[in-house]
């Protein structure tokens, strides 16, 4: 279990350094560019690997929802062949989660406003893939056959990592991300999205990062 603050993540960023702007809940959130090399990373993925329940949790303010393929999350895995990588980002203008050249893909149904904050949540069962946007189910589809890779690339929040080159630079803001190696429940989803620090010393917690405040 750990918690991790977003300035600390930055500290060991290997992409250039985000900036800050006005937070959810009226702190600091990492701002995004939208530029080449702009991200969070920190430590490899060798937690979440193979087909294993994971969950993602961050509140999203998005500069542009415009265009397909649309700016990242959030990123982990591998981009070696024959293993799949685990991403959140936008699709037209709406929440989209995959496991890799679209397998397990599901596009949520709520259309993202441009300069407003979401909640955004994906959940993986290892035998569903489920998204959530403001404490809502949002989107769901049976799959059950993740294969997240383990290696030495790192867990990212706004960019993706695609044969080696980073790309779909997100514009925008995040805070409060977080990631679970485990299924949140639709009651856990809820919580967060009306009480944010509730949970945020759960087991199976392995990423919480509250941004500035």
């Amino acid at each position: 279990l750990t918690e991790v603050r977003a300035d600390q993540a930055v500290a060991t960023n290997t992409g250039a350094l985000p900036g800050w702007a006005f937070g959810k809940d009226g702190g600091g959130a990492v701002s995004f560019p939208g530029s080449a090399g702009n991200r969070i990373t920190f430590g490899n993925n060798s937690v979440v690997t193979g087909n294993v329940a994971v969950s993602t949790s961050v509140w999203a303010w998005f500069t542009n929802t415009a265009g397909s393929p649309g700016e990242v999350t959030v990123n982990f895995g591998t981009d070696i062949a024959n293993q799949e990588i685990f991403i959140a980002r936008l699709s037209t203008g709406k929440f989209y989660s995959e496991f890799g050249a679209g397998t397990g893909a599901v596009t949520g149904a709520t259309t993202l406003v441009a300069k407003t904050w979401y909640h955004l949540v994906s959940v993986y069962t290892t035998t569903a893939n489920n998204i959530y946007v403001n404490g809502g189910l949002d989107g769901t589809t049976a799959y059950s056959s993740a294969n997240i890779g383990a290696g030495t690339l790192q867990f990212s929040w706004g960019s993706f990592l695609n044969a080696g080159t980073y790309q779909l630079e997100m514009a925008g803001r995040l805070d409060d991300m977080r990631i679970y190696n485990r299924a949140l429940s639709a009651a856990e989803v809820k919580t967060i999205y009306n009480r944010p620090w509730d949970l945020r010393w759960q087991p199976n917690t392995l990423f919480v990062a509250r941004s500035g405040g």
